[in-house]
C-alpha cells in the first residue's frame, strides 16, 4: 500500500493506492468554446494543443483519402451522410516527409488547393493561407459558416506560401486543413498538394493530390478533449484515467468507481473489463440519460465536481484499490490533475488522457488581485492597490482593455495614481497575477468614472472592457467588418479575405468582455465576465457600417452605433446575475442574457417609444422585459445612450412564468424563413388548426387550453392603439412553455415606431384591414409567406367568444381610468408614464445631444381632440365597431367606479334604457355560449339626461381688470361688476369648414387685448350624486380651462399644464376647427347639491384677430326603478347591457369599504425570504426539491386604516396581481404572506 500527501494551496489531499492499479489523472470543468492562443498568436477553443499543431494526438481521428466531401466533382473519401444538413466543416491532418535539402530550401513553397467553401492552413502549427474564412488567425468554430462562396468549382487554386526552410524540418511534417461551407446544405470538397518552387531544376513534390489523411467530421471542436464518437454531444466529457503500474493484466470486471465514499459501489466495470500491465483506461464520468450501446468508452453514472470531491477505486469485494481523499481540489478549465511521475499530485496544462503524464505542471492558480478601491464613479483623483493572497507573484496589468499577460501589460509595483481625464472618459484597469508553478489567476477588472459629467449619473451605466483586437474592433471583435463593399446598401465580399463579423449570428460570433453596471447612486449591480454580441435583424446587419467606432460617442446613425446582447454563461464564470434591474430599492431577479437597445428607428429622439410600449403592456396584464435607460461605456470611453432590457428568450419566459427552471419553451420571432428563435412550431401549427375548428363550446375550450386569449387581445389591442409601425409582418414575439399546461402569449417587441414615431402610420391609420390581415399592397401577412399573426388573429375573431372578449379588454383598457384611456390626457395613464420615462431620459439626451425629450408626437396622439381615439371610436372612424369587435350596445357605468366606499354605498348602476346584468360574487354576467348567468341579477338599467347649462346661454366677463388671480373661481366671489351676455361670446369672424358663427356679445373685441378673458356662470342642482356623468359641448377659439366648483374639470391640449395670466395657447384650437362644437366629458364628482359655479379663462393671443366661446352643459342620471346595489363589504361588481340576444362589452370594478389606497407611507414590504438554503430529505421527500420554493414575502400595514390592494402589483422578480386576488383589504396591523408555494411553507414553517 502507498499513500501520498499532497498540499494544494494549504489544503491535504490523501492519495493512496493499494495494489497495482490507480487512478492516474481526471478531467473536468471544460469550456469547449472559450478560446485561448497558442505561440503564435492564434486562438483555439478546448484542451491540450490546437489541433493544427504537430504535437497533436490525432490517434483517435478517421483516415480516409483525398479528394474529401460530397456533391462536387470526383470524391474518394464520401461525407455526405454524415455532414449534409447536419455541421459545415470537416478537419484533416496529412503528415509528409522533408529531407534535409528540402527543410534547408530558401525557395518558397506553393499550395495548390481545391476547396468549397472555405479554407484555412497550417503547416507545422503555422497558419500559412485561407480563404473566405475571415481575418488572418480568426477561429472558425465547428459549426460555423464561411464568410463567402468559393467560385473554383473543381479547379484548383495555386497560393505562394514563405520560404520552405521558414516552415519546415527535417524529418515528420504536418499539414492541417479545416474546410467550412456557407451553407449546411451545399457541397464540400478539399483536395491539395504541397510543393517547393524552386529557381530552377525539378520542383520537390512535397505530397501529391489524392493522397491519405486523416480527418475528423467537424461535429464539434477538435481538441483533447473527450466524447464518445457514438454520441451527439459536442462538449467533451469528464474523465478518469487509471493506469496500471504492474507487469501482469488486471481483470476489472465488477470492480467499482465512486464519487461518494459512503457510496462505494455506485458505478461498476462490466464483466469483461481490463486493463493490461502498464497499460491506461480511461473512463468517462458523464452520466448518461440512457446506456451507451457500441461506443469507445465506458460511462460512469455520475459526473465529476468541478468544485471537488471525493473519488475512489474499489475492487470487485467492496475493498478500497485508490483514492483521493477527502476530494480532490478545484479544477480549472483546460487543466487536468494527475500523478507527476515522481507520485505528486499537480495540475497539467496538456491533459494526456491514455497516455503518460507530461508537460507542464502547476501546484495550484494563483489568486487574483484585490482592488482596494472597486470600479465605479468617483469625484476627484484616487489612488488604487493591487495584492494578492498568493505570495510571490508577479502582478501584471492593462489600461487599454487587453488581457494582462506575461508579454502584454506593466508589471505593478506601486499603487496606481488615477486622476480625471475628461467629463466622458475613465480609467479601465485589467490585472492578473503570476508566478512560477502556478496557472494565471483569473483576470480582474475595474472601471474608473473620475469626474464624469453630473448628467451621466442621472442614469444606470453599462461598462465593458474588452481587448480590442480581439473581442471588440477589427479583426476579430464583434464590430469588425473588413473589406467589401455595399451595393444598395448592402455588404457584399468580393475577395477571399473580405469578412464581417457584424451580419453573421450565434455562438460563434460572440466574444468575452467584462462588463460592470452601477446604478445611479453609484453602487455596483453586477461585476462579471460575459459574452458580447451584436444584436441586429437580418435587414439590418448588412447595412451596418461601423466605421466610426473610435468615436465618443458614437454616431447617432442606425448603421454607426450598434446594439448588443448580453450573455451570462457558466464558461465566463457566472451562468446568471441577480439584481434590481430598475434600481437598488426594487426586487432582485435573475438574468442571463440583455439586449442592450440603440434605438434603430428611434435612435436619437424621444428613444423612449419602445420602452413606453412594453411598460404599457407590462401594465395591462401581458408580461413583457422591462428596461432602463442607461449610458454605455466601452473600454473607459463614453459610447452614448442605450437602453438596457432583458432579452426574450426562454430564461425571460421561464422566470416570468414557470416555475420549473428546467422548463424548456417554444419561442417564435420573425427573422428569416421559420421565424423560430428557440424550439419548434408544432405547437403553434396545432394551435391555428384550434382556431380554426367549428365554433362550438367544446372546440374553444380546447383553444383555451393551448391560447391565453386574453393576453393576445391585450397584445393586438395596444398595437392597433399605437398604430405600431413595421408590424405585425415583423417585430413580434411569441412564446408557450413545452408541457400539457403551457399556452402561448404574445409580447410587445421593438415598438419603437408605434405613434407615428418611425415609417409613417399617422394617428389616423386604419391598421386591422389594411396590416393584420395584410389586404394593402405589399403586406407580406397577404402573401402567405410572414403570416403567422394574420393566421392567428383570423383565427381568433372567427369566435364570438374572443370578440367579446377583445370588447372586455376595450372597455378595460380604454374606459374608467384604464391603461389606454386618454380621455383625460393630461391625468392618464399614459401621459404619467410616458412622463416618467422623459424624466429617466432627458439628462442623458440633452448630455448627447443637447435635446429635450421630443413630446410632440406622444401627446398628439393621445390628445382625444384630435388623437387616435377619434378614428377607434368615431366621429372620424369607428374602427373597433367595423370589425365587429364593439358592440353596439354600450356597457353599463357606475356611479361610482371602484375604489373605496362607505358601508352602505348605494352603487347605481346604468345603461341606455337597455336591460342589464350584473354578478357580485366575480363571476361573468354571461356565461360561455352567451345565456345570462343564472346566479346575476337583471334590473332595466335605463338613463335619463338633462341639461345644466344651455347652449347660447347668458354668462358673465371680464376682459379688462387684468390678473384676477384665483378667487374668482369660487361660487362667493363677488363679480356683481362684471358684464354679462349670451353666448357665443368673443369678436372677429369665426368661420371653418364652410360653417360661419355669429358672435351674441363682444368680448375682449378693442386693443390693447388682455391675454386671458374671464367667464362665470352658475346652476342649480338637486342631487349631485344622482349624476353618473357630464359632458361639456365646447365652441372654442383660443386655449380653454375649465373650473367647476373651483376645481380644475377640463384643459385645452394647446395649453400647457402650467398656466398664468401672460399664457398664450400654442394653436388657436385644440382640434384645428374654430366653427364646431365638440364633446368633452366632465368628472360629475365635482358637482355639489344646490348651487355651482362653473368659470373658464379662455386664453388668447392678444394679436389674434377672432375669439369665441360657447359651452353646454349636459348631464345623465339614472331613470326611476333602477334600483341601487349596496355595498356593505369588499366586493367585485361585475355588468353587462343586453338587448335581443346581443351582449355589450364588461363593466368591472372592485369595491372596498372604509379603506384608503395603498401607498408607500402605509404598506411595506416587511420580510424577505429570497433563494434560501436548499431542501431537506424530508421536504426532498415531499416534492420540493429546491430552496427556491420555499421563498416569500411579508407584506404589512402599518396605518391605522383598511388599505385597499386591489391597485398592488408586484412586477419584478415576482409577478403577482392583487387585483385578482382574494385578499384585496388588509387591516391596520394586518401582516400578508405572499408564498412561492403554500404546501412548501407550510411544510417548513408549519401552520401557525
Amino acid at each position: 500500500m502507498s499513500r501520498t500527501l499532497t498540499i494544494i494551496l494549504g489544503v491535504i489531499i490523501s492519495v493512496q493506492a493499494i495494489g497495482d492499479v490507480v487512478i492516474n489523472e481526471i478531467a473536468t470543468t471544460h469550456v469547449a468554446r472559450n478560446l485561448r492562443w497558442d505561440e503564435n498568436e492564434q486562438a483555439y477553443p478546448g484542451s491540450g494543443p490546437a489541433w493544427w499543431s504537430a504535437s497533436f494526438d490525432d490517434s483517435r481521428w478517421l483516415s480516409g483519402n483525398l479528394p474529401m466531401g460530397y456533391s462536387l466533382g470526383s470524391i474518394a473519401t464520401d461525407l455526405g451522410s454524415g455532414l449534409r444538413g447536419i455541421s459545415p466543416s470537416f478537419y484533416v491532418r496529412k503528415n509528409f516527409e522533408v529531407s534535409t535539402s528540402e527543410a534547408a530550401s530558401s525557395a518558397p513553397m506553393v499550395l495548390r488547393i481545391n476547396y468549397n467553401d472555405g479554407f484555412i492552413a497550417w503547416i507545422n502549427g503555422v497558419e500559412v493561407a485561407r480563404g473566405n474564412m475571415g481575418a488572418v488567425k480568426a477561429h472558425i468554430y465547428h459549426n460555423q459558416l464561411s464568410h463567402r462562396a468559393s467560385t473554383l468549382g473543381t479547379n484548383t487554386e495555386s497560393i505562394t506560401l514563405p520560404i520552405a526552410s521558414e516552415l519546415l524540418t527535417q524529418g515528420k511534417n504536418v499539414i492541417a486543413v479545416q474546410v467550412n461551407n456557407l451553407t449546411l446544405t451545399g457541397n464540400m470538397r478539399l483536395e491539395m498538394s504541397l510543393r517547393i518552387d524552386e529557381p530552377s531544376g525539378i520542383d520537390p513534390q512535397l505530397f501529391s493530390s489524392g493522397g491519405s489523411v486523416t480527418y475528423l467530421p467537424g461535429l464539434r471542436e477538435p481538441s483533447a478533449g473527450l466524447v464518445d464518437p457514438v454520441t451527439s454531444s459536442e462538449d467533451p466529457s469528464d474523465w478518469i484515467e487509471l493506469y496500471n503500474n504492474g507487469e501482469e493484466s488486471v481483470d476489472l470486471g465488477g470492480w467499482t468507481l465512486s464519487d461518494d465514499s459512503m457510496e462505494p459501489l455506485k458505478w461498476s466495470f462490466p464483466a469483461g473489463t481490463t486493463i493490461s500491465g502498464g497499460g491506461y483506461l480511461v473512463v468517462l464520468a458523464d452520466d448518461p440519460d440512457n446506456p451507451i450501446e457500441g461506443g469507445d468508452f465506458l460511462h460512469t453514472n455520475f459526473k465529476l465536481a468541478s468544485g471537488g470531491e471525493y473519488l475512489g477505486l474499489y475492487d470487485g469485494g467492496g475493498n478500497l484499490i485508490s483514492e483521493i481523499s477527502p476530494k480532490y481540489p478545484k479544477q480549472f478549465p483546460n487543466y487536468s490533475y494527475g500523478m507527476t511521475a515522481g507520485g505528486q499530485w499537480r495540475y497539467f496544462q496538456s491533459p494526456s488522457p491514455g497516455q503518460s503524464n507530461f508537460g507542464d505542471e502547476f501546484v495550484g492558480k494563483a489568486d487574483a488581485p484585490d482592488f482596494s478601491q472597486k470600479g465605479g464613479f468617483y469625484d476627484g483623483a484616487l489612488a488604487v492597490s493591487l495584492t494578492s493572497m498568493t505570495p510571490g507573484v508577479i502582478i501584471r496589468y492593462t489600461t487599454d482593455g487587453s488581457e494582462p499577460t506575461l508579454e502584454n501589460g506593466s508589471d505593478y509595483t506601486l499603487p496606481l495614481s488615477l486622476s480625471p481625464i475628461n467629463s466622458r472618459r475613465g480609467h479601465v484597469i485589467r490585472a492578473r497575477s503570476f508566478r512560477d508553478g502556478f496557472i494565471a489567476s483569473n483576470i480582474k477588472t475595474h472601471t474608473f468614472l473620475i469626474n464624469q459629467d453630473p448628467r451621466v449619473r442621472t442614469s444606470p451605466a453599462l461598462v465593458y472592457a474588452g481587448d480590442s483586437e480581439r473581442a471588440l474592433y477589427d479583426p476579430f471583435g464583434v464590430l469588425a467588418i473588413n473589406g467589401g463593399s455595399y451595393p444598395g446598401n448592402r455588404w457584399r465580399p468580393s475577395r477571399p479575405s473580405d469578412y464581417n463579423n457584424v451580419i453573421n449570428r450565434g455562438r460563434a460570433y460572440e466574444r468575452p468582455i467584462h462588463a460592470e453596471y452601477y446604478f445611479q447612486d453609484g453602487t455596483a449591480g453586477f461585476r462579471s465576465d460575459v459574452g458580447l454580441r451584436i444584436a441586429a435583424s437580418s435587414y439590418s446587419r448588412p447595412r451596418m457600417q461601423l466605421t466610426q467606432t473610435s468615436s465618443s460617442p458614437w454616431p447617432d446613425s442606425a448603421v454607426q452605433k450598434p446594439s448588443f446582447n448580453l450573455y451570462f454563461r457558466d464558461d465566463y464564470g457566472n451562468p446568471s446575475v441577480s439584481l434590481p434591474l430598475n434600481g437598488p430599492a426594487r426586487t432582485f431577479s435573475g438574468y442571463e442574457r440583455f439586449r442592450i437597445r440603440a434605438g434603430k428607428n428611434d435612435i436619437r429622439n424621444p428613444f423612449i417609444i419602445d420602452e413606453l410600449f412594453r411598460r404599457l403592456s407590462s401594465d395591462m396584464g401581458n408580461g413583457a422585459s422591462l428596461g432602463v435607460f442607461n449610458s454605455l461605456y466601452v473600454n473607459g470611453s463614453l459610447k452614448g445612450y442605450y437602453n438596457m432590457v432583458e432579452r426574450l428568450r426562454e430564461p425571460f419566459f421561464r422566470s416570468l412564468h414557470s416555475n420549473d427552471d428546467g422548463a424548456q419553451w417554444d419561442v417564435l420571432q420573425y427573422e428569416g424563413n421559420d421565424n423560430i428563435a428557440e424550439g419548434d412550431k408544432t405547437a403553434w401549427d396545432d394551435m391555428i388548426r384550434r382556431l380554426n375548428a367549428p365554433t362550438n363550446i367544446q372546440n374553444w375550450d380546447k383553444v383555451l387550453e393551448v391560447a391565453d386569449v386574453e393576453n393576445m387581445a391585450n397584445y393586438y389591442l395596444l398595437n392597433i392603439y399605437g398604430a405600431t409601425w413595421d408590424w405585425p409582418h415583423n417585430n413580434w414575439v411569441a412564446a408557450k412553455e413545452r408541457s400539457a399546461e403551457g399556452r402561448y402569449r404574445l409580447y410587445v417587441w421593438d415598438a419603437e415606431g408605434a405613434m407615428n414615431n418611425a415609417g409613417n402610420r399617422p394617428v389616423s391609420q386604419e391598421m386591422i384591414r389594411t396590416y393584420i390581415l395584410g389586404t394593402s399592397t405589399g403586406q407580406n401577412g397577404q402573401t402567405g409567406t410572414r403570416g403567422e399573426l394574420r393566421d392567428l388573429w383570423r383565427g381568433l375573431t372567427r369566435w364570438e367568444e374572443f370578440r367579446l372578449l377583445f370588447a372586455d379588454q376595450i372597455q378595460k383598457h380604454l374606459f374608467n381610468g384604464g391603461i389606454l384611456d386618454d380621455r383625460d390626457q393630461l391625468n392618464s395613464h399614459i401621459r404619467n408614464r410616458f412622463d416618467g420615462l422623459k424624466d429617466e431620459f432627458e439628462d442623458l439626451l440633452r448630455l448627447i445631444e443637447n435635446q429635450a425629450v421630443n413630446t410632440g408626437k406622444v401627446l398628439r396622439w393621445i390628445n382625444p381632440a384630435i388623437g387616435r381615439r377619434r378614428y377607434l371610436f368615431g366621429p372620424v372612424r369607428e374602427d373597433f365597431r367595423d370589425n365587429d369587435l364593439w358592440p353596439e350596445i354600450a356597457p353599463p357605468a357606475f356611479s361610482q367606479f371602484g375604489g373605496s366606499v362607505s358601508e352602505g354605498y348605494p352603487l347605481l348602476i346604468t345603461n341606455e334604457n337597455t336591460m342589464l346584468y350584473y354578478t357580485t360574487d366575480g363571476s361573468d354576467p354571461r356565461i360561455l355560449g352567451g345565456a345570462p348567468n343564472p346566479d346575476a341579477i337583471s334590473q332595466t338599467g335605463g338613463l335619463q339626461e338633462e341639461m345644466l347649462i344651455e347652449e347660447g346661454s347668458i354668462w358673465k366677463h371680464n376682459a379688462i381688470d387684468g390678473d384676477l388671480g384665483t378667487e374668482w373661481r369660487l361660487l362667493g366671489y363677488d363679480d356683481s361688476e362684471w358684464q354679462s351676455g349670451s353666448a357665443p361670446l368673443g369678436y372677429g369672424k369665426i368661420a371653418s369648414g364652410g360653417v360661419t358663427v355669429e358672435i351674441e356679445t363682444e368680448v375682449n373685441r378693442s386693443p390693447p387685448r388682455q391675454s386671458t378673458s374671464y367667464f362665470r356662470k352658475t346652476f342649480e342642482i338637486d342631487d349631485s350624486a344622482a349624476y353618473l356623468s357630464l359632458s361639456a359641448n365646447l365652441l372654442v377659439d383660443g386655449g380653454i380651462v375649465i373650473f367647476v366648483n373651483g376645481m380644475e374639470a377640463f384643459r385645452g391640449s394647446n395649453l400647457p399644464s402650467q398656466t398664468d395670466y401672460s399664457t398664450v395657447p400654442t394653436s388657436d384650437t385644440d382640434d384645428g376647427n374654430e366653427a364646431d362644437y365638440r364633446a368633452y366629458p366632465i368628472d360629475p364628482n365635482l358637482l355639489v347639491s344646490g348651487s355651482n359655479i362653473i368659470v373658464i379663462e379662455l386664453h388668447n393671443s392678444p394679436g389674434n384677430s377672432d375669439m369665441v366661446l360657447d359651452i353646454g352643459l349636459s348631464g345623465k342620471r339614472a331613470a326611476n326603478g333602477n334600483l341601487p346595489f349596496f355595498v356593505n363589504e369588499p366586493v367585485t361588481v361585475k355588468a353587462r347591457s343586453f338587448e335581443n340576444g346581443k351582449w355589450s362589452a364588461i363593466t368591472s370594478s372592485r369595491f372596498t369599504v372604509d379603506s384608503v389606497p395603498a401607498t408607500p407611507q402605509n404598506l411595506a414590504i416587511a420580510e424577505i425570504l429570497y433563494n434560501p438554503i436548499g431542501a431537506n430529505q424530508a421536504e426532498i421527500d415531499a416534492g420540493f426539491d429546491d430552496g427556491d420554493f420555499f421563498e416569500f414575502i411579508r407584506l404589512e400595514n402599518f396605518s391605522r386604516e383598511n388599505i385597499d390592494l386591489s391597485s398592488v402589483r408586484l412586477t419584478d422578480g415576482i409577478i403577482f396581481d392583487f387585483s385578482e386576488s382574494l385578499i384585496r383589504v388588509l387591516g391596520p396591523g394586518e401582516k400578508l404572506l405572499l408564498v412561492k408555494s403554500i404546501d412548501a411553507f407550510r411544510i417548513r414553517f408549519g401552520t401557525d
